[in-house]
This record gives structure tokens, C-alpha cells and sequence, in this order.
């Protein structure tokens, strides 16, 4: 696995995120990494080569490395036997610096009010004020505003049960009645007044609306994609990865251009997207009036998203190939825009014919 043999391992754990993996999938990549490393110094031996030059060279160049790769492998696994221990630290960890980070905030906020506060009126303290707190826990004349920026009263599990299920009515009118849906996204779920789309191969994506209006717009809370290189097991696999701060970004850029409602109308943003330097638009080219439609927007973005996805695997697994077992028998041409893959293969039989 080129990853242990990289300086990248040595980093510390403050350059970038640590990234979780089953433990399957790294004993795998090792294995797949051996065989493809052999196989590859198979193809690159020359047979010229004496037994004894050949058996230096494969202890060098293949068992040498790939002993310590194993050696490495055989730590990890005795390791994991602790890991569950480990991320439960880490996660105790993130909480408390979360807390840590809100008590930071909140202790901002107090000095700042305590600085003002001398500056604003404040009542004389009186006998009814006093006896409707002792009595009642509150105090009738507190100003309303005052209780907006404070967070509201838990919802008892009855009044969560009967919102999360009138939400969920609000979503099938919504996706009877009011939503254009793309055919591959006909697969869909609603529970807990979310709805989960379901793309076969492509994503999965979950989204709730704003609030019980049925025009208010969606939010995605949860995405994921299951694009998969077609793998068995024999070859290096391809695994696609994608942090957590790539797919918030991402989440946060569908949002933002594609699922909340243009400030302007929809013939006029085609227009100004349509339209060169220099070069207006006839009127009667476009169309007047079009419908914002946020799910077809959704999974087109998402689909073309796939498709570069795929297209990305489908490289890197060709430009791996033509290292090793393939090599000089085929090539592979992408343009600039990465949108176009070309592979010509067994190019030295279509010249031999050709010559004949």
C-alpha cells in the first residue's frame, strides 16, 4: 500500500482530519497492493535474467518492502482490538471541547452585556415584583424579546410524535401535489418528517422542508453517495473518499445555488446566463415564465456529480492498469476538462493487421 511507504504517515494528526476505515478495507488494499507490486515485478523481469540476479532482485525489490508493509499491518490489527476504546475517547473529546467552546461564548456574551448593562434603565426592585417571582418562578413584566434570544422549551415526546407526523402530511401533499420529481428519484421514503431519496448506484440523500408551509423550501440533512468501482478484489480497488468537510461544503453549495428560490425570475437569470459579451437576446427566444423546480435542480447537480465520480475511478483504474499488467498495450487520452476519457488497446495487433 503506497500510503505506508509515503512521509503523509508520519504528519501530525493537526494537518488534516482523521478519516475512520474499516479495518476489512485496509487488510484488502494491503493484499491487492502485494499481489499488484508482484505481479508487476514479474512482468518487468527480463528473461535473460539468472536465478541468482532474479532472487536478489525479488528480495530487494518486492519481499524487503512488502515484509515491512505486513510488519505494519500486524501492528494495525493488534491495535484495533483497542480501537473501539479509542473513538469512544475521541468522541468524549469532541464533546468537551464543544462545551468548552460554548462556555467560551457564553462568557463573551455575559462581559459584553455587563458592560452595557450600566448604561441601560433598570426598575427599582419592588414588593410585587418580588412576591410574583417567589410565588410564580417568573417574573409577568419581563419583556418578550428578551426571551427570543434563549433557546425554547423542549418539546414533550407527544407534541414531538404529533409535529414530526403532521410534518410528514405536509411532505406527501407536497410531493402529490406541488413537487416535479425526476424518474430516478421516484424511490423515496418519508419518516420523521424527513424524506430520503434513494438513486440506485449514485446517492442517497435526505431532506426536510423549512416549515409546514407547502411552498417553504428543503433542506438536505444527511447525503451520501454509493458510487463503487466494479472490483473482485484481485485488482488494486479504487475506493472513493470524500471527508466530511468536502460533503458539508458541497451540501452548503447545493443549498445555496440550487435549492433556495432565485431573487430573480427564472427567464431572467437563463438569459443573463446565456447571453455573451456584447450579444443580447431576442424576447421571443425564451420562454416567459418557468417554474423553479428544486428536486429536478437537485438531482441533476448530483448526477453530473456521479458521473465525474465515475469517471475519476474509471482513470485512476486505467492509468494503474497501464503500469502494470498492461502495460504498452493499451492508452488512455483525457481531455483538460477531465469530462472525456479515450482507451485504445492492443494497438500492437491492430498495426500487425494493418501491415499485413
Amino acid at each position: 500500500m503506497e500510503s505506508l511507504n509515503t512521509p503523509e504517515i508520519q504528519r501530525s494528526h493537526t494537518v488534516k482530519p482523521q478519516v475512520w476505515k474499516p479495518l476489512i478495507d485496509v487488510v484488502d488494499a494491503v493484499n491487492c497492493d502485494a499481489h499488484d507490486r508482484l505481479a508487476t515485478f514479474i512482468h518487468r523481469q527480463s528473461p535473460e535474467t539468472g536465478d541468482t540476479d532474479r532472487r536478489k532482485s525479488f528480495m530487494h525489490s518486492y519481499l524487503l518492502p512488502q515484509r515491512n508493509n505486513w510488519l505494519k499491518l500486524k501492528t494495525l490489527v493488534s491495535w484495533s482490538e483497542k480501537a473501539g476504546l479509542v473513538r469512544d475517547y475521541e468522541i468524549h473529546y469532541k464533546d468537551v471541547q464543544r462545551q468548552k467552546l460554548i462556555s467560551n461564548e457564553v462568557e463573551s456574551k455575559m462581559r459584553e452585556w455587563s458592560f452595557h448593562m450600566p448604561g441601560s434603565s433598570l426598575r427599582s426592585p419592588d414588593v410585587t415584583s418580588s412576591s410574583d417571582v417567589l410565588k410564580e418562578g417568573t417574573y409577568k413584566r419581563f419583556p418578550s424579546i428578551i426571551k427570543e434570544c434563549f433557546a425554547p422549551d423542549v418539546l414533550d415526546d407527544d407534541k414531538a410524535k404529533e409535529t414530526l407526523e403532521a410534518l410528514n402530511g405536509v411532505i406527501q401533499i407536497r410531493m402529490l401535489t406541488q413537487e416535479i420529481i425526476p424518474k430516478r428519484m421516484r424511490n423515496y421514503r418519508i419518516l420523521n418528517g424527513k424524506i430520503k431519496f434513494i438513486v440506485d448506484k449514485e446517492f442517497e440523500a435526505v431532506l426536510t422542508p423549512d416549515n409546514m408551509g407547502i411552498d417553504s423550501r428543503w433542506w438536505i440533512i444527511e447525503l451520501q453517495f454509493l458510487i463503487q468501482s466494479a472490483s473482485n478484489k484481485i485488482f488494486n480497488d479504487v475506493k472513493l473518499s470524500l471527508h466530511d468537510e468536502q460533503i458539508s461544503r458541497l451540501i452548503d453549495t447545493i443549498q445555496k445555488q440550487y435549492l433556495s428560490p432565485p431573487l430573480k425570475p427564472i427567464s431572467e437569470r437563463i438569459s443573463s446566463s446565456m447571453k455573451r459579451i456584447g450579444e443580447t437576446l431576442e424576447p421571443t427566444s425564451l420562454p416567459h415564465t418557468a417554474k423553479f423546480c428544486p428536486l429536478v435542480n437537485l438531482y441533476e447537480y448530483l448526477h453530473n456529480y456521479c458521473l465525474d465520480l465515475q469517471l475519476n475511478i474509471l482513470a485512476q483504474q486505467a492509468y494503474y492498469m497501464r503500469q502494470t499488467r498492461w502495460a504498452n498495450n493499451f492508452e488512455m487520452i483525457i481531455n483538460d476538462e477531465d469530462s472525456v476519457l479515450k482507451i485504445y488497446y492492443w494497438n500492437y495487433i491492430k498495426q500487425a493487421l494493418a501491415g499485413s
